[in-house]
């Protein structure tokens, strides 16, 4: 019904593959599909895009989230 997703969608060895929480939007997202900071610390953060990345490091100077990034 669907057509098959690309390949680089689907995890490689070693990828993340734990369901993890967009800080933004609230939305679970294996973890290789996002981007995640401070990784099994307190202040950890996920999010499933760069824009929802952006929005939460703009509105929340004070952790020191990068506002642009490259994969």
């Amino acid at each position: 019904m669907y057509p098959k997703p690309p390949k680089a969608f689907f995890p490689k060895d070693g990828d993340d593959t734990t369901l993890r929480t967009c800080h933004h939007c609230g939305n679970q997202l294996a973890t290789y599909r996002g981007h995640l900071f401070h990784e099994k610390a307190e202040n950890e953060r996920f999010f499933c895009n760069d824009e929802h990345l952006a929005v939460y490091a703009a509105a929340h100077p004070e952790e020191d989230l990068p506002m642009n990034i490259e994969k």
